[in-house]
């Protein structure tokens, strides 16, 4: 009977992915990933499998896309020295091959470049990050699924695990930061449909709760859930090590990497970290 069920179910994305792309025949040449069943799977998930639907919010995703000139920032390098003040690395796998991400938060002063590059210089840096994690988790995806007919389940997006210590009330004190976190939502929400698939939050505090309520108000869904977890550890390793070794890890996530000096980098993501394990 479950057999029965998955094969329907494959049956049933593998005609939908046909129908959405008759849907958006007019623009599927644009891009690639206009054609890639996989990007195109993510879009009928958001659309909760509906063809009509999901065309839609594909569309209004690829005029986005457009007007953002996201192509371009897909293979530009990131300010120099940029990526050394924010402690955010992709380059962690889970035991099953999900793409995992870290982000020391206490360590960002997000309210800082807010002031010093504007705005909308903050949310395009963060746009980029999205743009660049999306194409090595769409690839990622491919490997862990392949020769497996497509169904509703076939997309698996990153755990994202971030680190509240010693995050400052500073930050939620700037009107402009707040609504440049607000805008980075609406962008991961409105334009990458099952980036992430876990927010696991540690070391939370009173204010961290603050930000985190407004976080999860806007990007919380179906496929996108939140463990939220205070300082003590106990807690939140038995939940984080038996889905990532911790040697994948860095120490104040739990694990026992170590790297040593600070990584220079012009690129968040490496594919190299993912795309050459099976």
């Amino acid at each position: 009977m479950g057999k029965a069920k998955e094969a329907n179910g494959a049956v049933g994305a593998e005609h939908s992915i046909k129908q959405l792309k008759e849907c958006i025949s007019d623009f599927i040449s644009e891009s690639d990933l206009y054609s890639d069943d996989f990007y195109l799977l993510r879009w009928l998930r958001a659309g909760s499998m509906d063809v009509t639907r999901a065309a839609k919010l594909l569309r209004n995703a690829a005029k986005w896309r457009k007007s953002y000139e996201l192509e371009s920032l897909l293979e530009e390098n990131f300010p120099q020295d940029w990526l050394e003040t924010m402690p955010i690395y992709v380059d962690a796998m889970s035991v099953d091959g999900v793409v995992v991400a870290t982000a020391e938060a206490g360590a960002i002063d997000f309210r800082q470049i807010v002031e010093e590059k504007g705005k909308e210089t903050a949310v395009r840096l963060m746009a980029q990050a999205f743009a660049q994690s999306e194409k090595v988790i769409l690839e990622r995806n491919k490997i862990n699924f392949q020769d497996q007919p497509l169904n509703e389940h076939s997309i698996q997006g990153a755990t994202l695990i971030v680190d509240f210590n010693n995050f400052s009330a500073r930050q939620i004190q700037s009107f402009r930061s707040i609504q440049a976190t607000i805008d980075v939502c609406k962008i991961l929400v409105n334009y990458f449909p099952d980036l992430g698939s876990k927010f696991i939050c540690i070391n939370c505090n009173s204010v961290s709760m603050v930000i985190l309520k407004i976080l999860r108000s806007i990007i919380e869904g179906p496929h996108f859930k939140f463990e939220i977890y205070g300082s003590d550890e106990n807690e939140w390793k038995p939940s984080i090590l038996p889905q990532i070794p911790a040697n994948q890890l860095r120490r104040p996530f739990g694990g026992t990497r170590d790297d040593g000096e600070t990584i220079k980098r012009d690129r968040l993501v490496n594919p190299n970290n993912f795309l050459s394990v099976k």
